[in-house]
């Protein structure tokens, strides 16, 4: 409620876990869950038409929860529309996709589980490449899972992208300013 009534942001961005799966089969539990973050999160926003980007996160049906893959699949499909955001590319939503927002030029990757697809890789690489990105002021990457720990026991195997260097070098090499 203070988000767009109090604070006004330009958009929200969130970094994955809207809700709460990794492993519910339950499809009415699912739908009641995504219910709850459209009433308490999404509606309040497109309500004031703030803008709405994300990028998944284990929870929101990483890869190896093929049923939540798919039921957020589906969800965020019927409601692409409602995230008031420009896409340049959306061709792999919800899963991957950029957005340019006043002259900034946003990518979400599929960073839900520590092994990024190589194909995500190729797909980030192509998008920084583009016009709309070389021609932005600034760069962002979104990705649930982060490139490096910084609490003690999180920098352990499947906490961490285990294809952080290569992602880094792509960040550094196109002038990301932030992941």
């Amino acid at each position: 409620k203070r988000i767009p009534r109090i604070w006004k942001p330009d958009i929200v961005i969130c970094g994955g876990d809207m809700v709460a799966g990794m492993g519910v089969h339950d499809t009415l539990v699912m739908r009641k869950m995504w219910e709850g973050f459209a009433k308490h999160v999404t509606k309040p926003l497109q309500d004031n038409n703030i803008p709405f980007a994300f990028t998944l996160g284990n929870h929101d049906g990483t890869v190896s929860h093929q049923d939540e893959r798919k039921f957020t699949q589906r969800y965020w499909s019927n409601r692409v529309n409602t995230l008031n955001i420009n896409f340049i590319d959306k061709s792999h939503f919800p899963a991957y996709y950029s957005f340019t927002k006043d002259n900034v030029f946003f990518i979400s990757i599929d960073a839900s589980s520590p092994s990024m697809p190589k194909e995500n890789i190729e797909w980030l690489e192509t998008q920084l490449k583009s016009k709309e990105a070389q021609q932005s002021k600034i760069r962002f990457v979104l990705g649930h899972i982060p490139l490096y720990s910084v609490a003690q026991e999180r920098d352990s195997k499947g906490n961490v992208l285990e294809s952080h260097q290569q992602l880094q070098q792509l960040l550094e090499k196109y002038n990301v300013h932030s992941y």
